[in-house]
């Protein structure tokens, strides 16, 4: 499959990672915010996703970090339930529960530490 879109977003804020355990509010804040962050680049960068409303589609969460230390997945893609959350908020899918997640590729760029989120319609 081609990719439909690539995404390119900020790296997730570390209240969101299932290890930080912040104070409610502040999980609430950077949840709202990271959500708002992604939804937003849709709609300015990729407005020809917005209200697609498939059943399905197919994500990869792409993590370049500043430093090439190993990290564990499974924390970023937890941090990543915003982000799934704001493909359902603009219209990309009818619900995120019909996003079937890829293996996550982690890398680094010191200059340009974000996340890619590749999209393709799943059939």
């Amino acid at each position: 499959m081609t990719p439909i879109a690539t995404i390119e977003v900020s790296l997730p804020p570390k209240p969101l990672s299932p290890n930080a355990r912040p104070h409610w509010a502040t999980k609430h804040k950077a949840t709202r915010n990271y959500k708002a962050t992604v939804a937003g680049v849709v709609r300015v960068l990729h407005p020809e996703l917005v209200d697609r409303r498939w059943k399905h589609a197919t994500v990869r969460y792409r993590f370049f970090f500043p430093l090439g230390r190993k990290r564990d997945d499974d924390n970023y893609i937890a941090m990543m339930k915003p982000a799934r959350d704001a493909l359902e908020q603009v219209g990309v899918v009818e619900n995120d529960a019909g996003i079937t997640l890829l293996p996550v590729e982690m890398g680094s760029d010191k200059k340009n530490p974000r996340v890619e989120i590749v999209i393709e319609e799943a059939s």
